[in-house]
Parts: C-alpha cells; sequence; structure tokens
C-alpha cells in the first residue's frame, strides 16, 4: 500500500509540473481571445425531478424512448436504470455491481449504435464492454443478461473509453502517449493504432503510460462515428479528431487568459471541462467555472460549437450538471447532478441554429 500511494504522489507531482509544459504541435489550432467565447447568450431555467432511489449516476444518455442512467453505485445495486423521457418515470432497473457475468464494477462511458437498438457500457475495471440490446431489456423486464465484448487484447495498455465504429468494430482510448486510439474487433483484438497526444518538455520524468493521465478529458464521437470530440478536464481546450484521417485534429483554445475565464474560473479546482456531447451538426462541451462541489466537478456553462471549431453560443444553465445529452429535434437538454436531492434536470431550448 505504500509503495501505491508513493506512486500516486509521484503520478501527480509529475502531472503537475508537465501541465504547465508541453508542445503543441496540432495539424490547427483555433484560438479565441478576450472574452467572446464566454459572453451568455441564453440563460436557461430548468425543471428538477427526484429518481426513483439514490443513485451515483455517472452518465446520461437516451436510446428511444427512454433515458439511460449509469451510476457508480445505488440502494438496490442495479446499475443502470432506464426512464421514459415522456414523464420521466422509472421503467427499469438492471446490471448488479459485482465481478460475475453481466455484472459492473465501473461503468465509465456509454454509446449507442447506428442501428437505434443496441448500447454498449464501457467498465473500466474489467476492461470490458457489455452490449445491451433494448428490446430484450423490455421483453424481459430489465432481467437481461448482456453480452461481454470486447476485452482489450494489448499487454500493459489501459484503455479507458469505448465507442462503436459498427456493430463489429470497436473504438477505445488508451493513456499511452502514441497509442491514444484503438481500433477493435468483437473479440479485443487491435486492429490499428494511431493518435497520439502532445509532446512534454520534461520527458525525463513521464512515462508514455502516463499521457493520458496528464491530459484527462471527456469523449465523445459523432452519430456518423467520422470524428471525436475531446474536452480537457485540466485545460481550456477542445480538440476534434478526424478518425477518417487517422486522428488528425483541431485544438479549440477557448481562452484561459480571457476575463471571463478569470471571474468564473474556481480558483481551488483545476478542472475546465466537465462533459461533452455530440449531434450530426454541433458539440457541446460543459465548462465548469466556479460550481466546483467538493470533489465532484460540475459545471453551469454549456458552449456550443459546430464541427469546423466556430463557437456558436454559450448557454448558461442555473443548475450545475455532472453530465448531460441533447435532443436537438425535441428541445431538450437532460442532465444530472446526483449531489442535488433532485437530481435529474430537464432543460427546454429551441436550437435553431442547427
Amino acid at each position: 500500500m505504500k509503495s501505491f500511494k508513493l506512486y500516486i504522489v509521484l503520478c501527480l507531482i509529475i502531472i503537475f509540473i508537465s501541465c504547465k509544459n508541453y508542445k503543441q504541435d496540432d495539424f490547427s489550432v483555433i484560438e479565441y481571445s478576450n472574452s467572446k467565447i464566454m459572453r451568455i447568450h441564453d440563460t436557461l431555467i430548468g425543471k428538477s425531478y427526484n429518481l426513483h432511489e439514490a443513485l451515483k449516476v455517472r452518465r446520461i444518455d437516451e436510446i428511444s424512448s427512454f433515458l439511460i442512467l449509469v451510476s457508480e453505485k445505488s440502494e438496490s445495486n442495479n446499475l443502470i436504470s432506464l426512464y421514459n423521457k415522456s414523464n420521466l418515470n422509472h421503467r427499469y432497473s438492471f446490471a448488479k455491481y459485482g465481478k460475475g457475468p453481466g455484472e459492473l464494477l465501473t461503468p465509465v462511458t456509454i454509446d449507442k449504435s447506428k442501428n437505434k437498438n443496441l448500447f454498449l457500457i464501457q467498465d473500466g475495471t474489467k476492461q470490458k464492454g457489455f452490449i445491451y440490446e433494448l428490446d430484450s431489456i423490455i421483453n424481459n423486464g430489465g432481467n437481461y443478461i448482456p453480452k461481454e465484448e470486447s476485452i482489450i487484447n494489448y499487454p500493459d495498455l489501459f484503455c479507458y473509453d469505448l465507442f462503436y465504429l459498427d456493430d463489429d468494430k470497436f473504438l477505445t482510448t488508451s493513456f499511452h502517449k502514441n497509442k491514444q486510439f484503438l481500433i477493435i474487433d468483437r473479440m479485443g483484438n487491435v486492429i490499428k493504432t494511431f493518435g497520439h497526444y502532445p509532446d512534454i518538455k520534461q520527458k525525463e520524468n513521464t512515462t508514455k503510460f502516463l499521457y493520458g493521465d496528464i491530459f484527462q478529458g471527456v469523449y465523445d464521437i459523432k452519430p456518423d462515428r467520422s470524428k471525436m470530440v475531446q474536452a480537457l478536464l485540466t485545460f481550456d481546450e477542445i480538440i476534434i479528431y478526424d478518425l477518417i484521417n487517422d486522428g488528425n485534429r483541431v485544438t479549440i483554445k477557448t481562452g484561459e487568459n480571457n476575463p471571463f475565464q478569470k471571474e468564473y474560473k474556481n480558483t481551488t479546482q483545476d478542472f475546465s471541462y466537465i462533459s461533452t456531447y455530440c449531434s450530426d451538426s454541433m458539440i457541446y462541451a460543459l465548462w465548469g467555472g466556479n460550481s466546483i462541489r467538493g470533489n465532484t466537478p460540475t459545471g453551469n456553462f454549456l458552449q456550443i460549437f459546430d464541427w469546423q471549431g466556430n463557437h456558436i453560443k454559450t448557454l448558461f444553465l442555473n443548475v450545475p450538471l455532472f453530465d448531460f445529452c441533447v435532443n436537438e429535434s425535441e428541445g431538450k437538454i437532460y442532465g444530472i447532478n446526483f449531489e442535488l436531492n433532485e437530481s435529474l434536470t430537464v432543460y427546454n431550448y429551441s436550437f435553431e441554429f442547427r
């Protein structure tokens, strides 16, 4: 245990030093100055709801007529819950916490397949993707054991997020400097690796497996699977990766020195982007600002960009969120903040700029 604690301390020291000294070698950079990007265009007042039980929800998304809530823990020990979008009533809970078949330990990401009936949960501890079929969940009343897929067959490589490319291939992110993205098949075999993290000046102090920690961020993928977005946790940057062209990227620097950032940035917690969500036409990034509570980052400021990196709008959300999803056609933003008693919040908004 002592050696583990020492390793964590060393990692934190390296991350602190390295975060201040990295070389930006992107193919394209869009840099916003002053407070242009942070001007609030609209303030949204959401309506908040109680959940059917106490849930520590980490991820939220939608599929068909349901919201999917993925929890770290719950009273009933079920980590996945489905709610009707129409009335926000609870329908199903499943996926027990545990080490057994079909059980989850650390659910970290959620993604939907193109056929709209399958969704995928990545377990960071098991290094497995769990595939769920919506029709089978409904037909079995939630009593459903998913398929366990995609154990990453790559020595000494920690992979975190997992997304569909198609029904037989997946994209995962790793912490390795020169293997930021891996394409794998259903058996976990690596088909291709590409992408790299930025260079760090103190190379001698940084192992190649720490880069994913240094450049931590939240990822989401464009529905047509052509591009991916990473919003960085400790830098005011959003990166768009071209998955068709081996991860060529555009970095959006959202202005860490502008007056808005200085006014709203929490000086006791160094969090920038908390969550991100992609639609066919837009990128949505939740910026932390001064709404950090305890050890849980949350954000009130929802920045919107198009896929060329142009800033469209910034929305202020009256209830801070930890994670969110967007339905542009229905004019809804669904958000979660498990530190609040009414932890599910719904915002109405007309996405006329799409």
